[in-house]
């Protein structure tokens, strides 16, 4: 065999060795990034259960603030207990109107466990607020478009208001139905 021949066949052997070990380490890395995307979301499914459970025993029973807004500016505001509703006076609902438009959120929730601001248009009509409140599906859409803003906003909330398409929708309404569902058994 002619030592040409043995050098030709030496640098393919030694190219597919090469090329071998290069593909193997890059399927090593897909396979490393792979798990850490796999644990990022089993992390992240288990952050949007947890709050949806916490939101679901917590805002049944903690009082949250209602307000509708025109703009910036206050025009209705009632505290929600449960199924009932309690309508703040004309004093509160002027200081919290000073609260939201000075974007003190913190100060504007005080001790109640969220902050719901809805836009002026739900006051016009009580029958879309009803539903809206009732309805997991029309709040979220409703708080996708901005008609409704939450103080403090969790993860459940960020990822809502982020993350396009109805794939998102699915998984977190799916997650929250669950959640709730156990939530609610307990």
């Amino acid at each position: 065999m002619p030592i040409e021949i043995m050098i030709v066949v030496f640098i393919i052997l030694a190219a597919v060795f090469i090329v071998h070990k290069m593909l193997q380490e890059a399927f090593d890395i897909l396979h490393i990034g792979i798990s850490i995307l796999g644990i990022m979301i089993g992390v992240l499914f288990l952050a949007v259960a947890y709050d949806a459970i916490t939101f679901k025993i917590n805002f049944d029973k903690s009082p949250s603030i209602v307000s509708v807004q025109e703009e910036e500016s206050v025009i209705y505001a009632a505290i929600l207990k449960g199924k009932s509703i309690y309508p703040l006076d004309e004093q509160q609902t002027q200081n919290l109107s000073g609260y939201i438009s000075q974007k003190d959120y913190a100060r504007a929730l005080g001790s109640n466990y969220k902050l719901i601001m809805l836009k002026s248009s739900f006051a016009s009509d009580p029958s879309t607020l009803s539903s809206v409140l009732s309805s997991p599906q029309s709040f979220i859409s409703s708080y996708k478009k901005g008609d409704i803003r939450i103080y403090p906003e969790t993860i459940t909330f960020k990822l809502i208001r982020y993350v396009p398409g109805s794939g998102s929708f699915g998984f977190i309404k799916t997650t929250f139905d669950k959640a709730t569902a156990l939530a609610g058994k307990k």
